[in-house]
């Protein structure tokens, strides 16, 4: 009875981090309008593309940037990379990611459920040099398989973290197994 990005929101704002930074495609009216008009307005940061990127890691480095240009992040704070396609964040999750970034403050860490990796996953923010490295034909996993930081992974009983939506089909989906709970 809510906007898909709604769920999103009330999971991050529970999970009680300190800036939420949304990224939309500059050709999305309807999300823009969504968002400026929730009751979650001042709670985040909407960052419109004047252009489109041509994936998720050009999209990541786009919103970066955005972040680094209004909070001026520092060496010892993390970003969360939360993509709205994953809508069933959970925030007891995300606070356990965080409270695991305080004491593990350059380690990756990650949420696996049935041994796989999934969403959200928190970096530190000095990974952030690390994106210009990455070769022009890989996204952000291959950070994770190529970097000599720590990983933590967060084993969770929470299969959500796997929950992408990209299509009709897997929306439908979604709405079906909620149903059945």
């Amino acid at each position: 009875n809510q906007p898909l990005i709604h769920h999103l929101l009330d999971a991050l704002i529970a999970a009680r981090g300190d800036a939420i930074h949304i990224l939309i495609r500059g050709d999305d009216h309807s999300l823009r309008d969504t968002l400026q008009s929730s009751p979650y307005q001042a709670s985040i940061h909407v960052h419109q593309l004047a252009a489109p990127t041509p994936d998720m890691r050009a999209s990541v480095e786009r919103l970066i940037d955005c972040v680094l240009q209004s909070d001026r992040p520092n060496s010892a704070d993390a970003w969360l990379l939360t993509p709205a396609d994953h809508p069933l964040v959970n925030p007891d999750l995300v606070r356990t990611l965080i409270d695991l970034a305080r004491t593990a403050p350059e380690a990756i860490i990650v949420p696996t459920h049935a041994a796989r990796r999934g969403h959200p996953c928190l970096f530190p923010w000095s990974l952030t040099a690390d994106l210009p490295g990455i070769p022009p034909d890989q996204g952000l996993n291959w950070l994770l398989q190529h970097t000599t930081r720590r990983i933590l992974e967060v084993p969770t009983n929470d299969a959500s973290i796997h929950a992408n939506l990209n299509t009709p089909a897997d929306y439908d989906r979604l709405l079906s197994s909620r149903q059945d709970h």
